[in-house]
């Protein structure tokens, strides 16, 4: 019951959706075709103090 009731603001919304994971679609495109994902993960890696998974 209460899903139902947010699936309209969901389906307003869906465009802004499609478009923003198109968008970060194309940025991570460009990071990995320029090698630049290694940066980010260093970024992100001192930024969650060296975590390395479970």
């Amino acid at each position: 019951s209460f899903f139902i009731t947010k699936m309209s603001w969901i389906k307003r919304n869906s465009m802004k959706f499609m478009k923003i994971g198109g968008y970060v679609m194309i940025v991570m495109g460009i990071f990995l075709y320029f090698n630049w994902m290694t940066k980010i993960i260093v970024y992100f890696s001192s930024l969650f103090g060296g975590f390395t998974g479970f």
